[in-house]
């Protein structure tokens, strides 16, 4: 039986193309659908920063598949997180894509080589940002962080219950920085706890979504300037 070949033509390029390393288009440990989510990010210009929703909106797949690989890109070093501060509030988090060749998991080291000397200016990690707060790996055991910084200590149990549901709506980093903001803002109000919100309540009501800190969204004319 002969098999089936995908042959590639050459191609007429007049101006716009993308650069990206064999070694990532090539990298076995990647889907297909995450390898082209990291080469969409690539085609755009340094800076320039997406959204899901504005990748949902030119791409035929769902929030959940757009999560999955930016996932994978995390998994595998080409997406890092970056914790929003905004006029002293925690907000959520930016993944920042950065080359995995040259950033070390756990230590950054871009901007030099392994012999010292500087590596190439065009740093990808400070230069593409993708704004969203995004999934976390591990989020169940992260619950008593939540717990240390929410103000009020009650019904824990049930507190418990809704983090486990509300961590597949929002990363636990989102979570947290926003109840963060919400203590601060019940500490300036002299009410003692009569108007603060049960844990359980404040997260099966998605409450972090009043106490971000204000996030970057994309431009509405992004995609049409940009693709």
């Amino acid at each position: 039986m002969t098999s089936v070949a995908i042959k590639r033509p050459e191609v007429e390029i007049d101006r716009d193309f993308t650069i990206i390393r064999n070694a990532w288009a090539r990298d076995g440990r990647l889907s297909l659908r995450a390898r082209g989510l990291l080469l969409q990010l690539f085609s755009h210009r340094a800076g320039w920063e997406v959204t899901i929703e504005s990748l949902m909106r030119v791409n035929p797949e769902g929030r959940n598949a757009i999560r999955a690989a930016i996932g994978e890109l995390e998994r595998h070093g080409y997406l890092k997180r970056q914790q929003q501060v905004s006029g002293g509030r925690y907000g959520g988090m930016d993944y920042i894509v950065c080359d995995p060749l040259i950033s070390g998991v756990g230590k950054t080291d871009i901007g030099k080589t392994d012999v010292g000397e500087p590596a190439h200016k065009e740093d990808y990690s400070s230069e593409h940002h993708l704004k969203e707060t995004l999934p976390a790996l591990a989020a169940p055991e992260r619950f008593d962080e939540f717990w240390a910084v929410y103000p009020r200590k009650k019904e824990k149990k049930r507190a418990q219950t809704a983090w486990k549901s509300a961590v597949k709506r929002e990363p636990p980093e989102g979570i947290i920085a926003a109840a963060k903001n919400y203590a601060q803002e019940r500490k300036n109000v002299k009410d003692g706890e009569q108007f603060t919100k049960h844990a359980s309540t404040w997260l099966n009501n998605d409450c972090w979504e009043d106490y971000r800190a204000n996030p970057v969204k994309a431009s509405p004319v992004f995609w049409a300037d940009a693709l």
